[in-house]
């Protein structure tokens, strides 16, 4: 507006178009107000920021007259020091009353009189009057509600997963516990072999049959495992196991038959057993895939490590089946 006005003239003027003075929110913003304002003779602007006291405290302090854009010290120079009340400039009444008010003049950012004419610079839109303060209330009420929403929202369904979780691993535990109670009732499904059927079933316990790492060994020196294929065609694998504790057939027959009425999905499962000459030999189903102990301690050739998910997946299992 190039009609040179007061700072107060210059407020009323924009609020009757419907806007307010102009106000800065960083220096950004500035170029283009320096713009408008040189393209007038005078090059000196007003803007919609203040320097008044206050009238509780007394403090001058610095603000945009449209209550929205919040003061930064940043980019604008600092006020000049008020005058002490008992200046005898004739300017001090004045400045106490009506304090500095922000310019733009040739290209700076200027404290001046408010009393002083120069043309303005107005920001015009829906509200002119510091209607921002119900707007910003309403974004952060808005705000607030949606923020809620999405929490709870969220706590919920994180608390329906934790609940189905759990009852989902109730629901197993049950079912593999009916599982291995009504296994238990079967009539095992193993017989004792003779050593001459052994072997048949390992073509005389030939060297290619025998079972690299340590399959099945238990640590003992004596133990070994073969692979052999029953009459029927089934691959299994006989291992040679030597406990210091058993005292002869009568013991391992009477331990076999505990451990073939054990069944679970993590328990390799018995096809039967064989005792010669002080040796038991238990013949059970071939796992073609090795034991855990070559999966972790003898990795077979370019096979990749179980990482770590499987590994907890496997020691669940295992305690699941040892339960």
């Amino acid at each position: 507006m190039n009609n040179a006005s007061s700072w107060n003239e210059s407020a009323v003027n924009c609020q009757a178009q419907g806007g307010h003075l102009a106000a800065l929110a960083s220096a950004l913003e500035f170029p283009f107000l320096d713009g408008l304002c040189t393209s007038d003779a005078s090059g000196s602007c007003w803007l919609g920021g203040t320097l008044r006291r206050s009238s509780s405290s007394g403090i001058f302090t610095p603000n945009w007259t449209d209550c929205r854009v919040l003061w930064n010290d940043s980019f604008y120079p600092p006020a000049p020091p008020p005058p002490s009340t008992n200046c005898s400039d004739p300017s001090c009444p004045d400045f106490l009353e009506n304090g500095w008010c922000s310019l733009v003049v040739n290209s700076s950012l200027v404290w001046g009189s408010c009393d002083t004419k120069h043309s303005f610079i107005c920001t015009l839109g829906p509200d002119g009057s510091c209607g921002g303060r119900s707007a910003n209330k309403a974004y952060i009420i808005t705000l607030s509600v949606v923020s809620s929403v999405i929490l709870s929202t969220t706590l919920g369904v994180t608390i329906w997963l934790l609940a189905y979780r759990r009852t989902k691993r109730r629901r197993r535990r049950r079912r593999d516990q009916s599982t291995l109670a009504a296994s238990a009732a079967i009539a095992p499904a193993w017989r004792v072999y003779t050593f001459s059927e052994l072997v048949n079933f390992t073509d005389g316990f030939a060297p290619e049959n025998k079972l690299g790492g340590r399959h099945g060994g238990g640590g003992d020196s004596d133990s070994f495992t073969y692979k052999g294929v029953l009459a029927d065609g089934s691959p299994v694998a006989v291992r040679k196991v030597r406990r210091p504790g058993l005292q002869g057939e009568k013991d391992f027959l009477a331990e076999m038959r505990k451990i073939g009425r054990l069944r679970h999905e993590n328990l390799v499962a018995m096809k039967g057993c064989c005792f010669d000459r002080n040796d038991g030999y238990i013949i059970y189903e071939f796992i073609p895939n090795g034991t855990l102990d070559d999966w972790i301690h003898h990795l077979p050739s370019g096979a990749r490590p179980l990482d770590w998910d499987a590994r907890m997946r496997i020691a669940e299992g295992i305690a699941d089946s040892l339960a």
